[in-house]
């Protein structure tokens, strides 16, 4: 895959890439929400909530999943695009 990480080949089979997102909405912050939770209005679970749910965690101790945040800003929706929506809060 690249020198640079030359043990990220053999873990190639567990990654995911993607490539391209498609909305029908040019405004960034419906988008957004559709990006992160399939749909264009608040209140429903980002991705990172819903694997949380459907797979649970490896370790009680650490979180399910983390968001790292772009150092230059927030996304136009804030944390409303990683949050639980009507999922309990510990997702």
């Amino acid at each position: 895959m690249s020198e640079l990480f030359p043990n990220l080949a053999t873990k190639a089979d567990d990654l995911a890439f993607i490539y391209g997102i498609k909305t029908d909405n040019q405004n960034h912050g419906p988008s957004t929400y559709h990006v992160t939770t399939g749909s264009q209005f608040p209140g429903q679970p980002s991705v990172g909530s819903w694997i949380q749910y459907g797979l649970g965690t490896e370790n009680q101790s650490m979180p399910g999943y983390v968001v790292v945040q772009d150092p230059r800003g927030a996304p136009c929706n804030g944390a409303a695009v990683w949050a639980n929506g009507y999922l309990l809060a510990a997702y």
